[in-house]
């Protein structure tokens, strides 16, 4: 197993390309001729959850009443998926007669059909896709559980007012500038506008201030997300490049992987990974913990030391990121299941 595989990016979007995915309502049979074989089938009457894994992509069904009522859809190697094939995706594979409304819902992006019969839910930086109906969301109550936990938070207390950062941006306040980017990126008090945030992040990323770093990284995540500009990766690497020249965690996270992946113009380099991965961990980035620690299970860069790798892996679970959550659950569970 390649340390790629499980290798992490701090993204604002994951998106999947135009892999053929069956449409809501579906029969089981239907989804059998579609995918072949499940690897993994429980059948209760007319109800029944399969798993097919095919051209790289793990597909969960469940069916009810005979019908998919609800699927998750994610790429089996995790890489990060293009946000240019997003619209294509919906339409081809979803449903090619409905009209798709996108919503920005903080950690996830939710897309509407124009009837309000079906949904799909885009996580981020998570590589999956959920499909499932508009009557699955109202007996579950899914969006609202999610947006309780992924919504993007609320101003912090005592957040000056978009007319008052402005008032102070004029007299040449770089922390109101900050500020108002933030408020028009989150849409604190005003309506959501990416697009001025990012002018104002890059006046600021060119700046020599304590604000730069950080405006640095967050122009470099709009361009990877295409949130407000035109999507570009290589421009978007070099604003993280200097995000991490200038000391920032995140930054020095996001180069670390580029370079230890060969992901993102990067020509792949296993001691650059080490080094900018290392520079982010002694800062206690709890992604590039992550990343380390897979490279230290895989010996990939580093000698192999089993004991150090978890650890580092738990430490970063422990700071709250689901990527070490769910391989330290994996991992406990095959432990469980084949102790061997």
């Amino acid at each position: 197993m390649k340390v790629r595989k499980f290798m992490s990016f701090i993204i604002f979007f994951a998106y999947l390309p135009c892999v053929a995915i069956a449409k809501l309502g579906e029969s089981a049979e239907q989804l059998k001729t579609r995918y072949g074989k499940p690897t993994t089938e429980n059948v209760k009457g007319n109800d029944a959850q399969l798993i097919f894994e095919k051209d790289g992509y793990k597909i969960m069904c469940e069916v009810l009443n005979d019908k998919t009522d609800f699927m998750n859809v994610l790429r089996i190697d995790g890489k990060v998926l293009e946000n240019t094939e997003v619209f294509k995706f919906v339409d081809e594979n979803i449903d090619a007669t409905a009209k798709w409304e996108p919503e920005n819902c903080g950690q996830f992006l939710l897309y509407k059909s124009s009837d309000g019969s079906r949904l799909a839910a885009f996580f981020q930086p998570r590589t999956i896709l959920k499909i499932f109906t508009r009557e699955r969301d109202q007996a579950k109550g899914l969006i609202d559980k999610w947006k309780a936990k992924y919504q993007t938070p609320k101003p912090p207390n005592n957040f000056p007012s978009v007319e008052v950062l402005k008032a102070n941006s004029a007299k040449g306040d770089l922390s109101a500038d900050y500020n108002l980017a933030m408020a028009y990126y989150s849409g604190w008090g005003c309506k959501r506008d990416p697009c001025e945030a990012l002018k104002i992040w890059e006046k600021i990323a060119n700046t020599k201030s304590q604000y730069s770093s950080n405006s640095q990284y967050m122009v470099a995540g709009l361009y990877l997300s295409g949130d407000g500009t035109v999507k570009d990766e290589v421009k978007a690497f070099e604003w993280m490049k200097k995000a991490a020249e200038n000391n920032h965690p995140g930054g020095q996270a996001n180069i670390g992987a580029a370079y230890s992946t060969g992901s993102f113009g990067f020509k792949k380099d296993a001691a650059e990974g080490l080094k900018w991965t290392q520079k982010a961990v002694d800062q206690g980035e709890r992604m590039a913990e992550y990343n380390l620690g897979v490279m230290y299970l895989e010996g990939c860069g580093v000698q192999k030391d089993t004991d150090r790798g978890l650890k580092l892996i738990q430490s970063s679970a422990d700071k709250g990121y689901e990527n070490a959550k769910n391989f330290l659950e994996r991992r406990k569970s095959q432990s469980t299941t084949n102790p061997q």
